[in-house]
């Protein structure tokens, strides 16, 4: 077994052309690894594209977008450009396996193993998505749908490599969506799977739309029927009950033991009218016009735009990337999104970023002081009073804002002050000592 490292893709091409045997390619390597380690391939040459130029790269240009073969799908949930254009394509890059795994899995390996039910191919093809294929006869592209033929099957010839997916600018009024069924909450195998991507005009008209439903037939299929029953429509009730029919008829599924083939018909429509929805929300929404707000946010001054609709909480986490913050209910019962708003506690999920124009704004990003712990959070380590963490930051301004208005409370007192708060891991008894010693030493302080 050989394994190379060329610095270019002309080398790369050169040595899988010129290969005999086996050739496989390492970009992320968290299929092939396990491939080879469970006897299932045993290459004579692994080829190691890592180094090679720009592969390893998110490249924003004014077409659009050029994600290298060697991108992370880690990075690419990190590129907020790529998140704020293609959220339907990068959360489906963030679903393939754990934390771990997308430090080096990419969304090439994943098309390329060519598996039915792989994440991130049906909103690739929802976004109309393309591969720039590297090889002996020079560079083409293709559709990404063109790429798998079957299971574990590719229509690359010998000596191609895609060397990286290219997304075009969405369309303005427009967005995609990634959703699927799995039995387990996370790191399971999709069931079924679809991804959507549509366009509106300015009267909420369907211009243009795409469907593909994944894990339902020995490729990813692109719904044409979908699209002829979406355009020239308003997405009501009667053309999303169309589209579930037109998506449960489109499917080729097998029985296994994830599930049936009545069953992954009858999701596959439930997903794809889902997706429908969620995508026609963002549309109207970028058919809002923007808000321009200026704010203080814990003692900085802050500008942004937001749509008229957006959270506060929203505009923290994803706009400004203050993501102490938690969603916890979104209907201001749990109190983990807890900030505080002109000197007065608030849940950021029921207040529009819209309006903090001009406000004072303190979120539990700005409770230390540099590498100083605010007293609060030293005693909640001490006591021990987090558990998965959700609620903590809640919890923390709550205790502060507290703390600020009453600084010898009671143990009534102090449960009364965060009853608006809730902790689904454990009790409240830990929490309380935590205030309870805190306030002895800001007093004595």
């Amino acid at each position: 077994m050989r394994y190379i490292r060329p610095l270019s893709m002309e080398d790369a091409v050169g040595q899988l052309t010129g290969s005999s045997g086996t050739a496989a390619i390492l970009a992320g390597g968290s299929d092939l690894l396990v491939r080879m380690k469970g006897g299932f391939i045993e290459p004579d040459l692994i080829l190691d594209i890592k180094a090679i130029d720009g592969l390893s790269e998110i490249r924003e240009t004014a077409e659009g977008f050029s994600i290298g073969a060697a991108v992370s799908c880690a990075l690419m949930g990190e590129s907020a450009a790529l998140k704020g254009e293609w959220p339907g394509v990068v959360e489906a890059a963030k679903l393939i396996g754990s934390k771990q795994v997308q430090g080096r899995c990419t969304i090439v390996g994943n098309l390329c193993n060519a598996s039915p039910a792989a994440d991130s191919v049906p909103a690739l093809v929802a976004a109309g998505a393309r591969a720039l294929i590297a090889g002996p006869a020079g560079r083409r592209t293709v559709a990404v749908e063109a790429v798998p033929t079957g299971p574990g099957k590719t229509s690359l010839a010998k000596g191609e490599i895609i060397e990286a997916i290219l997304l075009n600018r969405r369309a303005p009024r427009s967005g995609d969506a990634y959703l699927r069924f799995i039995p387990r909450t996370e790191m399971d195998i999709a069931v079924v799977s679809a991804g959507v991507n549509l366009t509106l005009d300015g009267q909420g008209v369907v211009k243009s739309a795409r469907v593909a439903l994944g894990a339902v037939a020995p490729t990813v299929l692109l719904v044409e029927e979908a699209t002829e029953a979406l355009i020239g429509r308003k997405l009501d009730e009667a053309a999303l009950e169309r589209l579930a029919n037109v998506c449960s008829g489109a499917c080729r599924p097998i029985d296994d033991k994830r599930g049936t083939v009545e069953f992954r018909r009858k999701v596959a429509g439930v997903l794809a009218r889902r997706g429908r929805h969620d995508r026609l929300c963002t549309c109207r929404r970028q058919m809002m016009a923007g808000v321009a707000v200026s704010t203080t946010i814990n003692g900085d001054n802050v500008e942004y735009l937001c749509q008229p609709d957006e959270t506060l909480l929203d505009v923290l986490r994803d706009r400004l990337g203050l993501t102490g913050a938690k969603e916890g209910c979104g209907t201001g019962d749990c109190g983990a999104c807890s900030i505080i708003l002109d000197d007065r506690l608030v849940c950021s999920c029921l207040v529009l970023g819209a309006e903090a124009e001009g406000r004072r704004v303190e979120t539990i990003e700005g409770m230390a002081h540099g590498d100083m712990l605010h007293p609060l959070q030293q005693k909640f380590l001490e006591h021990a009073a987090l558990q998965c963490g959700v609620c903590t930051p809640g919890f923390l301004i709550a205790a502060k804002d507290l703390l600020a208005k009453n600084p010898d409370p009671t143990e009534e007192e102090i449960r009364f002050g965060l009853a608006g708060n809730l902790c689904r891991c454990t009790g409240y008894d830990k929490i309380v000592r935590a205030v309870q010693d805190a306030a002895s030493v800001m007093k004595g302080a």
